[in-house]
């Protein structure tokens, strides 16, 4: 084998280089919190131009201000406070049957989620907010989820692929994700 440009980088027998798992793992945990950090990001857009949408409807308006207030708390580092009252106002919101609250709910318990580790859970929440929002009419906030969804099945894939030891195809899933998140 010949040693690359790069410390630790070798050049294999099929002429591509490998880099140490260790460098990989770094990488790909950066790739991850970029994720984590872009899906905050376009869900605080969203989430104040739903909020706009939303503002003549007074009945939502306290169920709004707990959303709120959860994602303060998130943003703060308390996350499992504010999941648990993510999930309260979900649970509220079905309650008195507010869809547009719903939706926001789920959308915040997936970015929360994701943040937590728990992909499943994220993208269920995402799928949920999804249904809800097209419920409501709420394209806008429908088609974020939807971006969101195709984000975590990439990532999935990548994560996937990775496992497999096929690095390449993971790197080439991840590059996909990052690119939507971008858009």
């Amino acid at each position: 084998q010949v040693h690359g440009k790069y410390r630790g980088q070798h050049v294999g027998g099929n002429g591509l280089s490998i880099i140490p798992l260790t460098e990989k793992a770094d990488e790909l945990g950066k790739r991850i919190d970029l994720f984590r950090k872009l899906l905050i990001v376009i869900g605080l857009t969203v989430f104040a131009a739903g909020f706009l949408y939303d503002a003549d409807q007074p009945r939502e308006a306290s169920l709004y201000k707990a959303i709120a207030e959860a994602i303060g708390m998130a943003h703060q580092g308390d996350s499992t406070e504010a999941l648990n009252q993510l999930s309260r106002t979900l649970s509220i919101a079905q309650s008195v049957g507010s869809i547009t609250a719903k939706g926001k709910s789920h959308l915040w318990l997936a970015i929360l989620e994701w943040d937590f580790g728990d992909i499943e859970k994220s993208r269920r929440h995402f799928d949920e907010a999804r249904e809800a929002f097209r419920t409501s009419g709420d394209k806008c906030s429908a088609s974020f989820c939807n971006l969101c969804l195709q984000i975590v099945g990439l990532y999935l894939k990548g994560k996937e692929q990775r496992a497999s030891g096929e690095y390449e195809r993971s790197e080439n899933y991840y590059r996909q994700a990052i690119l939507l998140g971008r858009v």
